[in-house]
């Protein structure tokens, strides 16, 4: 038979477990066969699966003939593994899998890969889908019915109501009072407190579900943190899991709300919410056998494990209620409620009175929809402050910013325009880094050839360069993600773009400071699909770029210079704005003011 050249391209998860296949993860998550060159159609094509030990199953994929130079996706519905493996399985398991590919009978390639499949009580990590951990929050666990049975009589013992009904009471008072008897239930539980696994943050570890806790009353701060999140979220609460690199704690929203996102890795954000008494967190740990601390001691200890001297040690806020919108659903109990066992426990105390809390008020329902607009304009109503505090007036060199080096600007505004999304690298990720001069990266300022053509290079491919290392770039991208996202909660309006050139200026002619203003306002978004992964920058879809408004009016006010062109609209090329006509018009605009210069670089930032 002639040769015959066929690619098996696939994606596979290099760690499973019960939890990822309830929640519809795949194994396999594309599987792609394609052919080179040939110099005959292969025909009578098959690619068989299978594993050792043999515990896959699959149907072989067939196709008749595959054309030279083409692709055919292979449904992968069709792998499994049988869920009561899955489910019994004790021990991490290697498996083998083959992938063997047949033309006309004969086998012409053979793939192997491995992957380790996870007993069901194992949380695989940040690292291995860090949502999963909701599935490890199983509020119809039968102890779980016993903890909450206990927390009725608990609020009853206290002469409080003994409902144990979620938000319905429209107080933040009521599931304060429901997670302090509960705190006071699982205290008297008296179980022993056993330290996490080293990493556990990263790499996961065995988790003791509510039942192995019944049984076996120890555990570590993630058991601990889970016992109560499914408590939580069986009271009708909404639970938040808090991990740092080597702690775990747990909280609840006083209000029926959630996270915008299923992982934050913001303490910040968390802190804001503390602050605000939406949300209250607490230090599981203290609830363990021999703790004499109370509720309000745990709470205060968990702030001070998001307070800002804390922070390298944060990894992420799992929210328990956005997880089960996105259909994270918990592990199933095999065991059966038979009612309450005799209390066996040390007495429980009382349930405390809460402290003062606001009100839980109606949000006030906005008179008129926001568009794009009237975002545009509010932000320009805010910020027509003519002093040098002003960002958009004065962008000074500590602020938090990322400049681009971009060797095509009008370019680059073109592709935004068209909706493309492009990657950052830093200067370390180029061919050009300088390691010899005292640890500094070799800037791309002007550049010399080789760096203007790579990065139009990359510019092509949707890649754009920062001017600095990776570990500032990625620290500035982090922070203005952050920053965006606070401001657009809280004043609904956008503050992050991209200048497109900058305005050098003087308040004299023999001034020896020069500030720097952004020229043209392109209003663009920070993407990424997880906590840990890249962030991409994108223009903001309907939204177009804008000249600095602020600036026109400090020039007409103070220099007699008028720009009130560019007030509604902005010369256009073919796919977007002209920046190339727009530079020549300001430069003929300030060519007889001393100390005013443009400059043709590209800066992120929030200017708010």
């Amino acid at each position: 038979m002639e040769a015959v050249n066929l690619i098996l391209n696939y994606s596979l998860a290099p760690i499973y477990s019960f939890a990822f296949q309830q929640n519809q993860y795949p194994l396999i998550t594309s599987l792609t066969l394609s052919t080179e060159h040939n110099d005959t159609v292969p025909q009578d094509i098959e690619v068989r699966l299978s594993s050792d030990p043999a515990v896959i199953i699959s149907d072989p994929w067939k196709l008749t003939h595959l054309e030279n130079e083409t692709s055919s996706v292979l449904n992968t519905k069709g792998v499994r593994i049988s869920p009561e493996y899955l489910n019994g399985l004790t021990e991490d398991l290697e498996v083998t899998l083959t992938f063997e590919i047949f033309v006309e009978g004969s086998l012409v390639d053979q793939i192997v890969e491995t992957v380790t499949l996870l007993p069901k009580n194992q949380w695989a990590g940040f690292n291995g889908m860090p949502e999963l951990l909701g599935a490890f929050s199983t509020p119809n666990s039968p102890y779980i019915e016993e903890i909450i049975r206990s927390t009725t009589e608990t609020l009853v013992a206290s002469q409080l109501s003994s409902t144990i009904d979620g938000y319905q009471s429209r107080t933040r008072e009521k599931p304060y009072q429901m997670l302090s008897a509960l705190w006071n239930v699982i205290k008297s539980k008296r179980i022993g407190y056993v330290n996490p696994s080293p990493s556990y943050a990263i790499s996961g570890q065995r988790i003791r579900l509510a039942d192995d806790i019944k049984n076996m009353p120890n555990a570590a701060c993630l058991d601990l943190a889970m016992l109560f999140s499914s408590a939580i979220e069986r009271m009708g609460l909404n639970p938040v899991i808090c991990v740092t690199k080597q702690h775990a704690f747990v909280g609840a929203w006083l209000i029926d709300t959630s996270s915008q996102f299923i992982i934050n890795d913001d303490p910040m954000d968390l802190r804001k919410k503390v602050a605000s008494q939406d949300l209250i967190l607490f230090e599981t740990t203290l609830a363990v056998m021999g703790s004499r601390a109370t509720f309000a001691q745990a709470t205060e200890a968990a702030e001070r494990l998001i307070s800002e001297d804390q922070e390298d040690d944060f990894v992420f806020a799992l929210d328990i209620a956005q997880a089960r919108k996105r259909k994270i659903k918990p592990l199933p109990s095999l065991e059966k409620y038979d009612g309450p066992e005799p209390e066996t426990d040390d007495g429980i105390e009382a349930v405390p009175i809460a402290p003062p809390l606001p009100p839980v008020k109606i949000e006030d329902i906005p008179t008129q929809d926001q568009t794009p607009e009237t975002r545009v304009d509010t932000w320009k109503r805010k910020l027509l402050d003519l002093t040098k505090r002003n960002r958009l007036l004065n962008l000074s060199s500590n602020a938090v910013a990322l400049k681009i080096f971009c060797p095509d600007l009008p370019l680059l505004e073109d592709k935004l325009a068209s909706g493309e999304t492009f990657n950052v690298i830093s200067t370390d990720e180029t061919p050009f880094t300088d390691g010899h001069r005292d640890q500094q990266l070799f800037k791309f300022e002007t550049g010399s050839d080789s760096q203007v053509d790579f990065a139009k290079e990359q510019l092509l491919s949707n890649v754009i360069i920062s001017n600095e290392n990776r570990n500032k770039t990625d620290k500035q991208l982090l922070s203005l993600f952050r920053k965006t996202k606070n401001d657009l909660e809280e004043g609904g309006s956008n503050t992050l773009f991209l200048s497109i050139g900058m305005l050098k200026w003087k308040e004299t002619a023999d001034s020896s400071k020069s500030y720097r203003a952004p020229l043209v306002l392109l209003p663009v978004e920070l993407i990424r699909q997880s906590a840990r992964s890249k962030i991409k920058i994108k223009q903001i879809k309907d939204e177009e770029p804008v000249f600095n408004s602020t600036l026109i009016e400090l020039l007409q006010q103070d220099f007699e210079i008028n720009l009130n062109q560019f007030r509604d609209e902005l010369p256009k090329d073919d796919s977007g704005i002209d920046v190339q006509r727009i530079w020549t018009i300001v430069r003929q605009k300030i060519d007889d003011s001393p100390g005013f210069e443009v400059t043709e670089e590209l800066v992120l930032s929030n200017f708010s």
